[in-house]
């Protein structure tokens, strides 16, 4: 076999998420207690229990947050005044790609890259073509 990613490539994150957790061991990012009239969800055995049967969901979308931080990253480092809004898009949805090895139908994005730009609210999409640019306020 190759070489075994350990750590994410920067400032390009190129090693698809997958590789840097080989045995599924996302990182779990925060989590909190319930509270109030829900403190019985993880004080009561059998709630407990079902909990369990979720897991690998849980580990779907631990790694669906990890994608999303990188990816996050990443485009705050090439998001500059002046650059296409598409050209931004493409960028990270491209990006987003590499980082869960996108095989559609199987695993891909389910939706556009949804802008907020200033007043514009936040489902906004350039389409192909578009010439608007990020801006500075």
């Amino acid at each position: 076999g190759g070489v075994v990613a350990t750590e994410q490539t920067w400032p390009v994150p190129s090693v698809p998420i997958q590789d840097l957790f080989p045995k599924g061991d996302f990182p779990m990012g925060e989590c909190c207690e319930y509270q109030g009239l829900n403190a019985y969800r993880s004080t009561k055995a059998e709630l407990k229990e079902q909990e369990k049967l979720h897991v690998e969901e849980y580990k779907e979308l631990r790694e669906a947050a990890e994608v999303h931080r990188t990816a996050r990253k990443y485009l705050q480092s090439i998001a500059k005044p002046g650059e296409k809004m598409i050209d931004l898009c493409e960028s990270l949805e491209n990006k987003v790609r590499e980082l869960i090895r996108d095989d559609f139908p199987g695993r891909g994005i389910a939706f556009p890259t949804g802008c907020s730009r200033n007043h514009i609210a936040a489902h906004w999409t350039p389409n192909s073509g578009d010439k608007t640019v990020l801006e500075h306020d």
